[in-house]
């Protein structure tokens, strides 16, 4: 089964904030074979953050991502990570009614960041699915000409 998919967004950034809007499934395609009136819905987000330098090498970054879908209430998700050398963080979140996140993001290799998300699950689904595990390899290819000058290392593609 192949469907296509649109997801237009604007993503805006500074050596210090970020902040973005996207919509997911913009297409609201029709899903066929599947009950009789399947439909990819329409889902809006919103994100934002900060890098508020608390040290020299050290700062701390809170960002937040709400999420829109027809039929379901607005979910928040709020972050706050401590940055050391732009080369390891650790963090803590919460996802409104959902979920406590405990996350962690190491940078290597010049090129790449591996990241781990570990979700305390507080709502009922907890009944159904426990905690979960989750890990991002980021992979930025083109190198970096000062940290300290640039939030994201390559717009391109980070």
């Amino acid at each position: 089964m192949v469907i296509p998919e649109i997801t237009p967004g604007i993503f805006l950034y500074n050596k210090k904030a970020w902040g973005g809007i996207s919509m997911h499934q913009a297409l609201g395609n029709k899903i066929k074979d599947i009950g009789t009136d399947s439909r990819l819905a329409r889902q809006f987000m919103a994100s934002g953050g900060y890098r508020l330098r608390m040290a020299r090498n050290t700062a701390l970054v809170p960002s937040t991502l709400i999420k829109f879908s027809k039929g379901a209430p607005p979910a928040w998700d709020v972050n706050a990570m401590v940055e050391w050398n732009r080369k390891f963080a650790l963090g803590a979140g919460y996802r409104t009614g959902d979920a406590l996140t405990v996350l962690m993001r190491v940078s290597f290799a010049k090129y790449f960041q591996l990241g781990y998300s570990y979700d305390v699950t507080t709502s009922k689904l907890r009944l159904a699915s426990s905690n979960t595990h989750e890990i991002i390899l980021g992979i930025t290819p083109c190198g970096q000409e000062d940290a300290s000058r640039r939030m994201i290392n390559c717009p391109a593609f980070d």
